[in-house]
């Protein structure tokens, strides 16, 4: 997924297939082609490397998707409204 910065503090869209812009619209994180990163990449490449240099052996208990349900929950107990999530 390819998050775009909005210029709205705290919102953010979707840029499928889309190439990176300047601005308020740029992607947050790109290739360094300034393409949207691929989530198996940064998965393999990235994330489980970096767990395991921490010392940690990668499991689905610390993946990216794991972490992504963990900054959900805690976007709820800090009152965010479940639809927008």
């Amino acid at each position: 997924m390819a998050l775009r910065r909005t210029g709205r503090a705290g919102a953010c869209s979707c840029g499928w297939g889309s190439r990176a812009g300047r601005g308020a619209d740029a992607l947050v994180f790109t290739t360094r082609e300034h393409k949207p990163l691929n989530r198996n990449y940064i998965n393999a490449c990235i994330w489980k490397p970096a767990l395991r240099k921490a010392g940690l052996e990668p499991t689905r208990f610390n993946g990216m998707h794991a972490l992504r349900h963990y900054y959900a929950s805690a976007l709820l107990e800090s009152g965010e409204h479940p639809g927008g999530l």
